[in-house]
């Protein structure tokens, strides 16, 4: 099983965009002044885990590769953010699939803590849980899990980092 870590700390948006595999994307800055940002990677087989901020506002647009499916854990402290027309203040769990496009505008200081996979073990895994016909969400959206939810995926996902 393959297995890669990664800590990189960025001085401009591009580098930032370019920072974590399997995502197409472009990040524009918004806000003024000097860019500073860290992305931590984790690549595990067909698991991506990867944390990333940045002190600027920067809108996000992109997708990811197409064999690829992710949830992020956000949190906006200050400036609320927005992804896909939903607005993000305080912590929100997101869904980002294989198909289609995504815009996050991402304020200053906004966490992301994210967990990508591959789509096909993630489709065995669900037959295996919910039953052969067991369906993946098909489009961007904004999950709404109980607190102690939101408590464990970061949890898992900061303990694997």
């Amino acid at each position: 099983m393959h297995f890669d870590h990664s800590h990189k700390r960025t001085r401009d948006a591009d580098e930032q965009a370019a920072s974590v595999h399997d995502w197409d994307q472009r990040y524009e800055q918004l806000s003024a002044g000097r860019f500073d940002g860290v992305v931590d990677e984790l690549r595990v087989g067909p698991v991506q885990v990867f944390a990333e901020c940045a002190n600027q506002t920067v809108m996000q647009a992109g997708h990811l590769s197409p064999d690829r499916m992710s949830i992020a854990l956000v949190r906006a402290d200050g400036v609320p953010g927005w992804y896909c027309g939903h607005r993000l203040s305080g912590e929100h769990l997101i869904g980002i699939p294989s198909q289609g496009d995504f815009d996050l505008v991402a304020s200053a200081g906004l966490q992301i803590l994210a967990l990508s996979v591959d789509t096909q073990a993630l489709r065995t895994l669900a037959a295996q849980l919910d039953g052969p016909g067991a369906e993946l969400p098909p489009v961007p959206t904004v999950l709404h899990p109980p607190t102690a939810a939101l408590d464990q995926v970061r949890a898992l996902l900061g303990t694997a980092l």
